[in-house]
């Protein structure tokens, strides 16, 4: 008898442990500012092909142009905001976004005044670009047609899914403005 109520305490013990731990545990998740909302890890699960050659959109000064480009960009930034180890909200942008904002800077300065000087902006996108050229190399073949290298037909790639990246971005600038924005 002793033994059996012994037993029964002592799993009315744990289980009100259990319990109370687990209270703890869903507190914490449920009040914490920040939580899972400063994450960025886009999830490329299935690749996208991409024909690489003449396109009608994102030319450089026709009527549509600054809508076009300006659309690669999500409507928050490019920015994403993580949370350091010491606690501390820092903004990180996005490599590709940062690539279409140098893209766009660059059809910018060339529709600009012919004697306008490069800005600083321009130099520096023209180095960084050039940069994540090395950086990212691709050593894909493309039949060139003359001397100077024009290709002769569009090619095809196998891609990570941009739109993750995308929602990925939306998401942890949503997170952002839910921890952050005066209510």
């Amino acid at each position: 008898m002793v033994r059996s109520r012994t037993l029964w305490l002592s799993i009315a013990f744990f289980t009100l442990l259990d319990i109370i731990m687990l209270s703890f545990y869903v507190f914490k998740h449920l009040t914490a500012p920040l939580g899972d909302a400063l994450v960025f890890q886009p999830k490329f699960s299935v690749p996208v092909a991409l024909s690489i050659g003449r396109t009608q959109h994102y030319n450089l000064d026709e009527p549509d142009s600054n809508m076009e480009w300006s659309k690669l960009i999500p409507s928050a930034g490019h920015l994403v905001y993580l949370k350091s180890d010491a606690g501390q909200v820092k903004k990180h942008t996005v490599t590709m976004l940062h690539q279409f904002k140098c893209l766009d800077a660059i059809r910018r300065q060339y529709n600009g005044p012919p004697d306008a000087p490069l800005s600083p902006l321009t130099l520096h996108c023209i180095n960084y670009l050039r940069q994540s050229i090395l950086c990212r190399l691709d050593v894909g073949l493309e039949s060139a047609t003359n001397v100077w290298g024009t290709v002769a037909k569009s090619a095809e790639y196998v891609c990570r899914d941009w739109t993750e990246l995308y929602k990925a971005v939306e998401q942890n600038q949503a997170g952002f403005q839910r921890a952050y924005s005066p209510s």
